[in-house]
């Protein structure tokens, strides 16, 4: 992501629950992006205010 994004602005890193769910917030026009990790069903998957795919084409 960070690669294909210019201008994206990396933030804090939390940790939500026991199940060692991770957020990953990042900053893009003043839109918040989060990228989720979530160890116990081992998936990741992307929140995002804006439309993210005009950056992957």
């Amino acid at each position: 992501m960070k690669k294909n994004i210019n201008g994206l602005q990396k933030g804090s890193l939390e940790e939500v629950d026991v199940d060692g769910h991770l957020i990953q917030h990042y900053y893009l026009q003043g839109k918040d992006v989060e990228v989720h990790l979530s160890k116990y069903l081992n998936e990741v998957y992307i929140k995002s205010d804006m439309e993210l795919t005009q950056f992957f084409k």
